[in-house]
């Protein structure tokens, strides 16, 4: 088949070691013929935005969007959009997960050109109380995984999309908190119908993609230090700089 862009959705805000270990997992170890990167940025500025696209390098289109401040609801739609303005596939990732083994998406977006029931392909690792049934699709195996099974049956983790679940569960909430408007979708996916999601049986957890932001997670530090969005920011800027 002739393969399909996919475009890899950066969102991002001013972490930029962790989102330059994101991209460069992706050079490094995602196998596919036809990429090319979207960085959703909400506000981190044009320097943060040259450095990152230095990253990706010259060999990648690349467009951004800036929300400039109005939240992961709103960066993540903005995206989305513009992934969605180039092609129906989009490989989400939060800033912080890396790609640690070689994994070729080209089975991930020959499921979703074959099967109009999934509208999407879980990247990350399973929660361990998820379940479902084993399928046989393109060539390789798979779980379609049980609605209910668990909340995070969707999940922010990575993964691959096409534009029906979108079209179908509908955008992020925007006038929510990150972790609030993320389980606001699980709560849409697991009580809905439509497009389902599918975990690659042929992978190990080890071959997907890990999280390595636990120390520098918005939310966590919000929470603990009682700080705001900018001051934890300015926390991993010079967490950044003394790493550099």
């Amino acid at each position: 088949m002739e393969y399909p862009i996919v475009t890899v959705l950066v969102i991002t805000y001013r972490r930029f070691l962790l989102a330059k270990k994101t991209i460069e997992s992706i050079k490094q170890n995602l196998q596919y013929p036809n990429l090319r990167f979207h960085l959703a940025d909400d506000g981190s500025g044009d320097e943060y935005i040259a450095k990152l696209a230095e990253t990706i390098g010259p060999n990648y289109p690349i467009t951004v969007t800036n929300t400039n401040r109005r939240g992961l609801g709103a960066n993540t739609n903005a995206g989305v959009a513009a992934c969605l303005a180039q092609s129906p596939y989009y490989l989400q990732l939060q800033d912080d997960f890396v790609l640690t083994h070689t994994m070729d998406l080209k089975p991930s977006v020959e499921l979703l050109a074959e099967r109009n029931d999934i509208g999407m392909v879980r990247l990350g690792r399973l929660n361990p109380y998820m379940s479902g049934t084993i399928f046989e699709a393109v060539n390789r195996y798979w779980w379609l995984l049980k609605r209910k099974s668990d909340t995070y049956v969707y999940t922010e983790n990575p993964h691959l999309c096409h534009s029906r679940f979108l079209q179908t569960y509908g955008p992020m909430r925007e006038d929510l908190k990150m972790g609030i408007a993320e389980l606001d979708m699980c709560s849409r996916f697991n009580n809905g119908s439509g497009p389902e999601i599918v975990w690659p049986a042929w992978l190990s957890t080890d071959d997907m993609f890990q999280h390595i932001g636990d120390s520098q997670s918005y939310h966590w530090v919000m929470e603990r230090e009682g700080v705001t969005a900018e001051q934890a920011a300015e926390l991993f800027a010079r967490m950044d700089a003394q790493n550099v």
